[in-house]
């Protein structure tokens, strides 16, 4: 996307900006929970399993929060990328005139 940017739309590319985080964070937190499902009941288990055989130290649902926290932040970074493309990329504002460079 960044290769051919000048060809696409501004409005694509703030579309794509704006929902390639959101999915990724989406697939990451699916994945998650998928693998910790197989951990702790197998694949013929159930899908609410946070009371299984096996858990890891502090339990299921600490980490199945860290890691809704983690999709979240991830979910997040879209509206930071947002403001740095719609600012062309630079900062919005003047730079302190008393900073050397």
């Amino acid at each position: 996307v960044r290769e051919h940017a000048a060809e696409l739309s501004e409005r694509l590319r703030r579309g794509l900006v704006s929902a390639i985080p959101p999915a990724v964070a989406a697939v990451h937190l699916l994945a998650f929970y998928w693998a910790a499902r197989r951990a702790a009941v197998g694949t013929d288990g159930p899908l609410v399993f946070t009371h299984s055989g096996w858990s890891p130290p502090l339990g299921w649902v600490v980490w199945l929060v860290v890691a809704g926290l983690g999709a979240a932040l991830v979910a997040a970074a879209s509206r930071g990328a947002r403001a740095s493309t719609s600012s062309g990329g630079r900062p919005s504002s003047s730079p302190d005139p008393s900073l050397p460079g």
